[in-house]
Formats: structure tokens, sequence, C-alpha cells
């Protein structure tokens, strides 16, 4: 019954240690990109497929596609227009290229 509890325990404070690793690491990943922006823009308008909208997303802006009931939505990083930056006025869900 001990290796038992042990064993749980174990078990515990691996994932405990695994969990924060990865917490960490995308928390890192965004800090070392404040020139880029979240850009949201429709690639296309009507019937739309969410493995196709994800796929062409991908292959256009490296970004995820997903279907919304106007067509398919691609959200991506993208650079901030010209004199605007990302901290001051250029606000997270920005739309790139129309709604």
């Amino acid at each position: 019954m001990r290796n038992c509890h042990r064993a749980a325990l174990l078990l515990a404070g691996a994932l405990l240690v695994l969990s924060g690793t990865v917490c960490t690491a995308t928390a890192a990943n965004e800090v070392y990109r404040p020139e880029y922006m979240i850009c949201n823009k429709i690639l296309f308008r009507g019937t739309c497929n969410n493995i196709i909208c994800d796929n062409n997303c991908f292959s256009r802006v490296r970004g995820t596609g997903r279907c919304n009931r106007v067509g398919c939505q691609c959200t991506y990083m993208c650079k901030p227009p010209p004199g605007q930056s990302p901290q001051a006025g250029g606000p997270i869900g920005w739309v790139a290229g129309g709604h």
C-alpha cells in the first residue's frame, strides 16, 4: 500500500513540474514578439469547412482558420500598420483587411 502512495505522490510531483514548464514556455514566446499583434481576416465568405479553412489560413499567413457564420476567419500574428504600435492603439483583435 505504501508503494502505491509513493507512486501517486511521484506522479503528482512530475505533473506539477511539467505543467509549470509548459506555462512558462508559452508566456516566454509572447514576450519576445512585442512588435507583432493578433490580426483577423475573413479569407472567404459563405459555406465553410473547418479543415479547409485552417489549411488555407496556415498556408497563406501561418495562422489558424476557423469557420464562423460569415465564412472562414483566419487569426494570425501580424505587424501593425505604420505609426501604430501594438501597445498603444493596436489592440488585440485588430482586424486586418476588413471585417
